[in-house]
Order: structure tokens, then sequence, then C-alpha cells
């Protein structure tokens, strides 16, 4: 599994829960990143 598609499967299982209902634990400091630039793409321009 090449590093782009371990991503993608991470995006893909968090990328539709929303922060203020949803939020992944404070002791997964990473995948808490991912969900908050995952969430906030639209607004970055990235998508």
């Amino acid at each position: 599994m090449t590093t782009s598609e371990l991503f993608a499967e991470i995006v893909a299982g968090i990328g539709n829960k929303k922060i203020a209902k949803a939020a992944i634990p404070e002791q997964f400091p990473l995948l808490r990143t991912i969900q908050f630039a995952s969430e906030h793409r639209h607004a970055a321009g990235w998508c």
C-alpha cells in the first residue's frame, strides 16, 4: 500500500464526519489534523 492509498483510505473513512459532531479524540493528533483538513478543504481551495 502506498502512502497516497493509505491517505485516501483514511479520508474515505473520516471525510464525512463533522468535527462538531464526531471529532476524533485528542490522542490521535494526525487523524484529527486530517479530519480538520478534510472538513475545511473547500475553504482552503483544495477542491
